[in-house]
């Protein structure tokens, strides 16, 4: 199960998921990653800290994401890897597609 809470701040969204971001919780994340993207929001940090595992339909949620905030030169951020998310990221050789922070100030202050 994951749950997806959003804040707005002067710097730009900032979703943070807690749990587990698998294939029946990737459409969940897509689908609020879309609508954020649909309006072109300008920055999203994506706290990660609260993540116990992520799949490849998590990974590919991120990277959909990634590849739409690019196209318009937004900015997508994530912070607060655990881990056990990390490795999962460095296994996929995903570390160098995104800005990753140890925290969601960090990131904002990047």
């Amino acid at each position: 199960m994951l749950k997806i809470d959003d804040a707005s701040r002067d710097e730009g969204t900032v979703l943070t998921l807690i749990g587990t971001v698998d294939m029946y919780a990737s459409p969940d994340l897509k689908g609020r990653l879309d609508g954020l993207t649909d309006r072109r929001t300008d920055r999203i940090v994506i706290d990660l800290s609260g993540v116990e595992f992520i799949d490849s339909s998590g990974l590919a949620a991120l990277v959909g994401t990634q590849r739409r905030m690019k196209r318009y030169e937004g900015r997508l951020q994530l912070s607060g890897l655990t881990e056990r998310v990390r490795d999962v990221f460095a296994l996929m050789q995903l570390t160098d597609l995104f800005e990753i922070h140890d925290t969601v100030d960090e990131a904002f202050s990047a």
